[in-house]
């Protein structure tokens, strides 16, 4: 017998001993047979990454070394546009924070209102928009763009300033006032 047969038949007769299962398909087990509670739903706990809440809605926050957008997904109650935009300016969670995401929106309350119409979405912003720094206002209005765009349907975003048009910065740094899409901001480098 060569050494190679003689460890798969050490092999073999170990798994034998051990009580592992030799049938060709999965079977079902017994719940009362599963050792250590593992099926007590107690015993199941939730990380404080893991996002609660029926909907899923995408947030893009900048990840600061890339200069890029990254999607981080959170758990609401309601799927609504302004509850992603609301997501968005509560910012990064503590993970993601230590993970190197942030926000140019963190903590600031300046979406007023927004709703979707065809494949457009108007976010309406307050005075204390403009406020914000530039490069920062370039961050504030992608991570906007791409939170808006992530909802199915939705293309376009166009900005208000307390109910009027407003300019907003492009990717490549010009103004518009029209509407703007994610394609407006690709390949530029948002990283302040």
């Amino acid at each position: 017998m060569t050494a190679r047969a003689a460890l798969a038949t050490t092999i073999v007769l170990a798994l034998a001993a051990c009580g592992v299962p030799t049938d060709d398909e999965a079977r079902l087990t017994d719940p009362a047979e599963v050792p250590f509670g593992l099926l007590d739903t107690d015993r199941r706990g939730r990380t404080e990454a893991e996002p609660s809440g029926p909907t899923v809605v995408e947030v893009y926050l900048l990840a600061e070394t890339e200069g890029a957008l990254i999607p981080v997904a959170r758990r609401v109650e309601d799927p609504g546009l302004m509850t992603a935009l609301a997501e968005l300016e509560r910012g990064p969670t503590d993970a993601e924070a230590a993970a190197g995401l942030r926000s140019a929106l963190d903590e600031t309350d300046v979406i007023i209102d927004a709703d979707i119409r065809g494949d457009t979405a108007t976010v309406d912003l307050a005075e204390g928009f403009s406020a914000i720094s530039g490069a920062s206002q370039l961050v504030a209005i992608a991570q906007t763009v791409f939170t808006a765009t992530a909802r199915p349907g939705v293309e376009q975003v166009a900005f208000l300033l307390e109910g009027r048009p407003i300019e907003i910065p492009r990717g490549d740094g010009s103004l518009t006032s029209g509407a703007v899409t994610r394609d407006d901001y690709a390949g530029s480098a948002l990283g302040l």
